[in-house]
């Protein structure tokens, strides 16, 4: 347990800041990973993102690993920290997006598959070569 200086609304505020981060940027991770695959430079994409940005991989990879079946959980909170940062309209619209990423990965991983399998795909990939 950690104790905050501050008002009482310090620990939502710290709650709502660190998901946005951790959360939010898987989000954008596997957004760029499936549009990657769609334009068929996920190959390109993960020798990059390898040579340059690894330890990002490597937390992206043990994250969005485990991302899928709890993405229907994660909708409401990317709405919550919409409403959070709402005063700056353009973080609002970002975390607005986010909810309804993974609204469409919760969908696809109760259906289909064919987003997750493709994420799936992506990250497998990172442990080889």
């Amino acid at each position: 347990m950690r104790v905050l200086d501050g008002p009482l609304s310090a620990a939502s505020a710290l709650k709502m800041s660190y998901a946005g981060i951790t959360k939010g940027t898987q989000a954008l991770g596997a957004a760029m990973m499936l549009a990657a695959t769609r334009g068929g430079s996920a190959d390109a994409l993960l020798a990059e993102l390898k040579g340059s940005q690894a330890q990002m991989l490597a937390w992206l990879n043990r994250s969005l690993s485990m991302m899928p079946p709890k993405a229907y959980r994660w909708v409401a909170e990317m709405h919550e920290i919409a409403d959070f940062v709402a005063e700056d309209p353009a973080a609002h619209e970002l975390y607005a997006g986010a909810a309804h990423f993974y609204e469409q990965i919760a969908e696809d991983f109760a259906g289909e598959q064919t987003q997750v399998g493709a994420l799936k795909s992506f990250l497998n990939k990172v442990g080889s070569g």
